[in-house]
This record gives structure tokens, sequence and C-alpha cells, in this order.
């Protein structure tokens, strides 16, 4: 069992901004691809959160973008969403 600790979300999510397959969540899920994108020991340092996307700084200077890009808000160079 890892000792990192994890992230939930809830509310909406018809962007993606949450992490996780449903659009909604009334209570907390966890973000399980934020886990499998995280390299072995880096964690998250800080979120932001938008009104459609979220961005996480990381232990080793990485910043992770997703959900709802429509004016490119997750600075990855297009418009698409991603989750």
């Amino acid at each position: 069992r890892s000792a990192r600790p994890q992230l939930y979300a809830f509310g909406a999510n018809t962007h993606g901004q949450m992490g996780i397959i449903d659009t909604q969540s009334s209570t907390p899920v966890r973000v399980e691809s934020l886990e499998r994108v995280l390299r072995p020991n880096e964690h998250v340092l800080s979120l932001s959160c938008g009104l459609s996307h979220t961005l996480a700084a990381t232990s080793d200077g990485r910043v992770l973008a997703w959900g709802g890009s429509a004016q490119g808000e997750c600075g990855l160079g297009d418009r698409d969403s991603r989750s």
C-alpha cells in the first residue's frame, strides 16, 4: 500500500475537470487517473481548480492539467478537453 496521499473530488464533471469518468458525483470519489500519471515518489504539492479545468503542481516540478480547455486553460497548445 502506498503512503502517497490520495486526491478525492466531487461535484460537476461535465468537462472532465474532476479527473473521473462520471459526469457528476455528490459524494467524494478518488481520482485514480492522477495516481496513474504520477511518477514513483512524486506527489501533488498544490491544486488550482477553475470552472472547467484543474491544474496540479507536483514535487517533480511538473504541472499537470485536465478538464475543459475551450480557451486554452490547460496550457497544452490546443483547445481539447482532457480527463
